[in-house]
């Protein structure tokens, strides 16, 4: 009699390569950068410098820029980036100590969009109308929120709806923006326990904050940035091989928050799709009872 058994291929976590071949491990202090993105040139996806991770003092900044990683997701195309709070203060007499413009995303490129689905505007305060301005495109885009209160236990940060605490969703596709923040009364009725204004966008699964003091000493937020290869859609980026981001095992998706495609690892695989064998087999056979698991 003779028996066949049909091999599983069996994927281990630890063994699931992150890097190309060639390229030493992409480590910026405990943080492990994945490829498409790298640190070491000929370890990051062209076009050039797009991908690329600068590291300082064991931070991890995207490109040459001030925009600190926190995290990268390959199977999303998002990058997570604390970006600064816009913070507006005043003197007891109403006299304005700090400047209520600021651009937080000069030097970004049009391959990253803020994540509307991810993200949200807030603003912090209760003597202050928050806007945000910015790009979808070549398109202006500005929208903005006001929040008022009177007495520091009215703010409801919670459910942050105009008492102490607003917020708005964002629009897709949006490359760049600025803060602005104004006061009707340069806070001069609240200042005793409220000095100081804030705006920011965030990514919203981590908004948790629940007392106006708590801005104080905020100084950074994370913001889920999308990101994509290139603008062109599956289609067009299949038919010039040299190019083509994805590898064996996988498939081409188009970016529906932008434009670009991602990769995935076909069903049945997981791993880095964007490197040569980097999705490997999870599938597991069995024979007439017998379960080989992974």
């Amino acid at each position: 009699m003779i028996l066949i058994i049909e091999v599983a291929f069996c994927s281990n976590n630890n063994s699931i390569p992150t890097h190309l071949s060639g390229c030493k491990k992409q480590l910026c202090g405990d943080f492990e950068i994945p490829y498409p993105f790298g640190l070491d040139k000929g370890c990051f996806m062209d076009p050039p410098y797009l991908f690329q991770i600068s590291c300082t003092d064991s931070t991890p900044y995207l490109f040459s820029s001030a925009f600190n990683v926190s995290k990268i997701t390959v199977v999303d195309g998002e990058v997570t980036i604390m970006l600064a709070v816009a913070k507006d203060c005043y003197s007891k007499d109403g006299k304005q100590l700090t400047p209520d413009v600021s651009d937080f995303t000069q030097g970004l490129n049009e391959f990253f969009s803020v994540s509307f689905l991810r993200n949200k505007f807030y603003s912090i305060g209760c003597d202050n109308l928050a806007t945000i301005n910015g790009y979808r495109g070549d398109k202006n885009y500005t929208t903005g929120c006001i929040s008022s209160c009177s007495y520091p236990n009215e703010v409801d940060l919670k459910s942050c709806s105009g008492v102490g605490c607003c917020q708005t969703s964002i629009p897709s596709q949006l490359t760049k923006y600025g803060m602005m923040l104004g006061s009707n009364d340069n806070h001069r009725s609240v200042w005793s326990f409220n000095p100081c204004s804030y705006a920011f966008v965030m990514q919203e699964t981590e908004f948790k904050f629940s007392r106006l003091e708590e801005f104080t000493n905020v100084s950074s937020v994370p913001v889920i940035f999308d990101w994509a290869v290139g603008f062109d859609s599956c289609q067009v980026a299949e038919k010039n091989k040299a190019t083509y981001g994805c590898k064996e095992n996988s498939v081409c998706v188009n970016s529906t928050p932008r434009r670009g495609y991602l990769c995935r690892c076909s069903e049945g695989f997981e791993g880095n799709p964007y490197i040569p064998n980097g999705c490997l087999g999870t599938q597991f056979s069995g024979l007439k009872g017998l379960l080989i698991a992974c």
